[in-house]
């Protein structure tokens, strides 16, 4: 924890009044909390500090050297693109807050999410998770290295063609807005491998234990002059408007009427409203007035909102779902809401009938959730029609010579689908070039190898190269599906699919995958893809509806155009906004209902919200049985009975011990 005595300014106010006022700041891991008293190791921070609060993730923090009025000003870029000013007392101090700052952005956030390889011309920046990495120092290095990497690349062609000066001011803009973002991504993630190579956990170590207050002064946002002209900021994580009270945003080009409506939003206090707590923390955002279309809610991941008379609903991210900590006792104005995106392995409890129909609104992977997230991988059509990737037949044949027919990445080993026993034995009938970690035997070059790299343009194509792409999921449910069957789509190699039973749903075209039966033998889907692989003809009608841009599949189709959220596309909401929303704009109609002495509304999650059959396993081992692989059946049986006796003590609705709960387990 450090600790800093500052100034603030409110970067709203008319400009002849804007100034600096004091605030303590105290550095809690990637939290910058603004109090205005002195910090207190044995106080609890209060609601305005929780409301006064920067996030650091994703931040960057340098020497503010467009800002001359204040010496020793340093200026911290978040990840929602904010900017704030903050004066240090000493050049030595200010360098010292810019280090750790810095430190722990580069040690804690968590790697950005893929950005989308489609030919969409509109320029959007990716997706930047609150939350903490999983990864180790020497893991974090590597992923900000291979960033570095790509984002240096990425700004070297961007520059290469700039737009025509007689190309329209918006391309223009566009052209602009996206040139500033990577030279600000180049420059963080140089300054993140700087400090990891040189070790930062002795600096935060040594600063940990650092009790003394330090004077500075800072400014919440830079003005706007100092902006980009093109630049018109929005949050990385969602882009429906966002009111966070005492930390306003620059807004462009408002008129005074506008202006005032803004201020009275902003100043607007949150329990006026009704309160959502994601109680698994999936944002990390502590707390955020969000509009919802015409109606408003207070999102906060503080858990101390539990019994606030305004909270309405309890948001659960499915991977840390835990019988260790839940909002008990339920009230009858609390609502329950599933977000799980992953796989079932990740949390079996959730997919029995017990645990699922405990909640009240779900957004999963099934198509038969409230809010479906099965093509959470997929951007849009035109990531699937685009022709980037596609190599001629006659190109590929020629690469034959060095390589497989068949290309197989996968370092997740013996998951639940027991896709790794099938391949073994698919490789004793047919050549297949193993990069993973599983069953290796083809050696990727060494900026690739690790699984950061997996968007890299330099991976895209090595893999283009391919005629067929074994896709298998890591699980085998309805609607389950991966950026394992997309990526190759995209690429315009035919996948070998193994996965969702209901695939052909989901397909682009009747005909562009291979999709594997798994009770016939893998040497019968070897001489397949052998006939295949000699006979251009037949090969080429699993490419015919992307040669000619035509995807046949309706579904799909109706699917990509009506769903209420985007994938990497800064001018729709993402699934998590839309979940959230989803959540609000319920918990409203219930509100209009009672107001007009109506019974509220009631939803509840069925079964087939998120299902999936029990694992099972190959019989034709070619080799002995992992350990891992042998525990999936089990862990499943397991959860079962884990599922049954958390239905049974949350029906009771009263707080447990996990001793309870585990008697409860295996109480027959």
């Amino acid at each position: 924890m450090c600790l800093l005595y500052l100034f603030y300014l409110y970067s709203l106010a008319p400009r002849g009044k804007r100034g600096w006022k004091t605030f303590y700041a105290v550095l809690k891991g990637m939290i910058l909390y603004l109090q205005k008293d002195e910090f207190k190791p044995e106080k609890a921070l209060s609601e305005d500090d929780l409301k006064n609060a920067i996030s650091v993730h994703h931040a960057l923090a340098i020497k503010a050297m467009d800002y001359e009025k204040k010496p020793n000003v340093l200026k911290l870029k978040t990840a929602d693109w904010r900017v704030f000013l903050f004066q240090a007392q000493s050049p030595e101090e200010m360098e010292s807050w810019i280090r750790i700052i810095n430190s722990v952005a580069a040690m804690f956030s968590a790697p950005s999410f893929p950005a989308a390889i489609g030919s969409q011309k509109k320029f959007s920046r990716p997706l930047l998770p609150a939350t903490t990495t999983r990864m180790s120092q020497e893991e974090q290095l590597k992923s900000h290295e291979a960033k570095l990497k790509h984002v240096s690349t990425e700004l070297a062609e961007h520059r290469s063609y700039p737009p025509d000066k007689k190309v329209k001011a918006k391309e223009i803009d566009e052209y602009r807005l996206k040139e500033h973002y990577l030279e600000f991504e180049e420059s963080r993630y140089e300054m993140y491998v700087k400090l990891l190579k040189e070790g930062v956990k002795e600096l935060l170590t040594a600063r940990d234990g650092d009790a003394a207050l330090k004077k500075s002064q800072s400014s919440p946002s830079l003005n706007q002059e100092s902006q980009p002209a093109a630049a018109k900021v929005k949050r990385n994580t969602s882009e429906r408007k966002d009111y966070r009270p005492e930390t306003p945003k620059v807004i462009e080009q408002l008129g005074q009427f506008e202006q005032n409506t803004l201020r009275q939003q902003l100043t607007h206090t949150q329990v006026q409203d009704p309160v959502i707590v994601w109680w698994s923390p999936l944002t990390g955002e502590l707390g955020r007035l969000g509009e919802c279309g015409h109606n408003r809610c207070f999102f906060t991941v503080n858990k101390s909102y539990h019994s606030h008379p305004h909270t309405k609903a309890f948001l659960f991210y499915g991977t840390d779902f835990s019988i260790e900590s839940l909002p008990l006792p339920r009230h009858e104005q609390h609502q329950w809401a599933l977000f799980h995106e992953e796989s079932p392995k990740n949390n079996y409890k959730l997919f029995h009938e017990p645990v699922i129909t405990l909640f009240n609104h779900t957004a999963t992977f099934s198509r038969r959730s409230h809010l479906p997230l099965t093509t959470q991988h997929l951007e849009g059509l035109s990531a699937l029609s685009t022709q980037t990737h596609l190599l001629p037949l006659s190109y590929k044949n020629q690469l034959r010579r060095t390589l497989a027919p068949v290309a197989y990445i996968q370092s997740d080993c013996d998951p639940p689908s027991d896709r790794d026993v099938y391949v073994q034995e698919l490789m004793q009938h047919i050549q297949v070039d193993s990069y993973g970690q599983c069953l290796h035997n083809k050696d990727l070059p060494p900026h690739l190898r690790d699984s950061t790299a997996m968007d890299d343009q330099d991976f895209y194509q090595i893999l283009a190269q391919y005629k067929f792409i074994l896709a298998f999921e890591n699980a085998v449910c309805d609607d389950y599906i991966t950026e394992k069957l997309w990526r190759p789509l995209k690429l315009g190699v035919v996948p070998v699919y193994f996965g969702a039973p209901n695939v052909r749903m989901w397909l682009p075209d009747n005909r562009s995958a291979v999709v594997v039966k798994p009770n016939e033998p893998p040497k019968k889907l070897a001489q397949y893809l052998k006939r295949l692989d000699k006979n251009d003809g037949e090969y080429l009608k699993y490419l015919e509806w992307k040669q000619k841009r035509e995807i046949s599949n309706m579904n799909l189709v109706t699917e990509l155009k009506e769903r209420p959220w985007g994938v990497q596309d800064i001018g729709q909401d993402s699934f998590i906004d839309a979940f959230e929303c989803m959540v609000c704009n319920r918990v409203w109609e219930n509100i209009h209902r009672q107001e007009k002495k109506l019974p509220s509304k009631v939803w509840r999650a069925e079964e087939s919200h998120l299902t999936c059959p029990p694992p099972k396993l190959f019989e034709f081992a070619v080799s002995p049985s992992s350990s891992l692989r042998q525990i999936w059946r089990a862990s499943y049986e397991q959860s079962r009975r884990e599922a049954r006796a958390l239905g049974l003590m949350l029906r009771r609705n009263r707080n447990f011990t996990v001793t309870q709960f585990w008697r409860e387990v295996f109480t027959d």
